[in-house]
């Protein structure tokens, strides 16, 4: 049994609970911009209506974040890059409207077929909030896929800092995703972590820069299946600590496909990247990882 396995069952349980608990807190944030989207957006046109019934325009209302614009101003919503939450919902709802539409008419059928094809990009789309050029990439360079950028200040000395993220094999530590990191010489590493729905994920990256106290970057090998790239910056502050600066790219199979089949599972990078982060600056400042079942969980 998966969950129930007697060596690894009681780990994948907590992890589950973690991504259960985030997904609640992220649904209700999500939902709450829906609210005041949707709000903004219809106060924005009831103004609008009401200046063209007056034939006036008052100089000074500037439309808020989410209110409907003046043709001209902005391209549309739905050809922009990133969609405001309440047209991303109703995409997505539209999305599932054609999908199911596509599935319950007759399956040899070419209209089912395209119902169903048309639903399933404009569901990823709404979901992924990218591009529908993007959906499918299968470029090998990491710096196709996404960008995350992160600060954090530390608050132990810079030479310890870089210590501690130079030692890789310690990441299973204080990342939870992470199961296992081993040298292969060369500079060179091979991670496990766990990917969507726990199933492990193994790659090898190599360590292309490294400056003591200073700057770590990596990449991954060419024929690795999660292509990703970075560099992490260390920089002393006035009060004793240590800034720290993450920039990295990563690009799952399939890029926004495998990234959709992530977040869909509640293994999105960028959340994973926040949390972890912060366990590493409670690593540092405390020794422990604010979880207090993570030493008796890694195997």
């Amino acid at each position: 049994m998966f969950l129930l396995d007697p060596r690894s069952g009681r780990r994948r349980r907590a992890l589950l609970t973690d991504q259960m608990t985030r997904g609640v807190k992220s649904g209700r944030e999500f939902t709450r911009k829906v609210r005041t989207d949707a709000r903004n957006r219809a106060s924005g046109l009831y103004r609008q209506a009401r200046s063209a019934v007056r034939h006036e325009a008052t100089e000074d209302e500037r439309p808020a974040e989410g209110r409907a614009e003046s043709p001209g101003e902005r391209e549309p919503e739905y050809l922009q890059e990133n969609w405001s939450p309440a047209p991303r919902v109703f995409a997505g709802a539209m999305g599932l409207g054609l999908l199911a539409s596509g599935f319950t008419g007759p399956r040899s059928s070419i209209a089912s077929a395209a119902l169903s094809a048309t639903g399933t990009a404009l569901l990823l789309r709404a979901v992924i909030n990218r591009p529908l050029t993007r959906l499918v990439s299968f470029s090998a360079d990491a710096e196709q896929g996404f960008m995350i950028q992160k600060t954090l200040e530390v608050y132990a000395e810079v030479d310890e800092v870089y210590g501690a993220w130079r030692s890789l094999e310690n990441f299973p530590q204080f990342m939870t995703h992470v199961r296992e990191v081993t040298p292969t010489g060369d500079r060179r590493y091979q991670w496990v972590v766990d990917g969507p729905a726990g199933v492990p994920v193994t790659w090898e990256a190599e360590i292309t820069n490294d400056i003591p106290n200073e700057l770590i970057a990596w990449r991954t090998v060419p024929e690795a299946s999660v292509q990703s790239s970075g560099e992490v910056h260390f920089e002393p502050t006035s009060t004793g600590g240590t800034r720290i600066q993450v920039r990295m790219w990563y690009r799952p199979p399939a890029n926004l496909v495998g990234h959709a089949a992530a977040w869909m599972f509640a293994r999105d990078p960028k959340h994973q990247i926040d949390e972890d982060l912060l366990r590493f600056k409670s690593f540092l400042e405390t020794g422990a990882t604010g979880r207090a079942e993570d030493s008796a969980l890694r195997h």
